[in-house]
């Protein structure tokens, strides 16, 4: 996947201190609010968790296409030219 990607990009905002100082304030908030709506919370955590497996599962378990069959395909073996 984009594993690669994803980490270049982490490796950009941290190494600024501003933004190290604004991920962190978003995260201190984002437990704190964890806590506060603490069921609700959980469940749009969940959702959102949710959202993003249910697609990778549907890829991965989709039928595949089958290719159409060559109708040439049996005269492969056969001679043109005749010796």
């Amino acid at each position: 996947m984009m594993w690669a990607t994803a980490a270049f990009l982490i490796g950009f905002l941290l190494i600024s201190s501003s933004s190290r100082a604004t991920l962190g304030g978003w995260l201190g908030n984002a437990s704190k609010w964890i806590g506060d709506w603490a069921p609700f919370s959980y469940v749009i955590i969940l959702l959102v968790i949710a959202a993003s497996i249910v697609p990778v599962v549907l890829m991965a378990r989709w039928p595949r296409r089958e290719d159409p069959v060559n109708p040439m395909a049996r005269y492969k073996d056969d001679e043109v030219l005749p010796d």
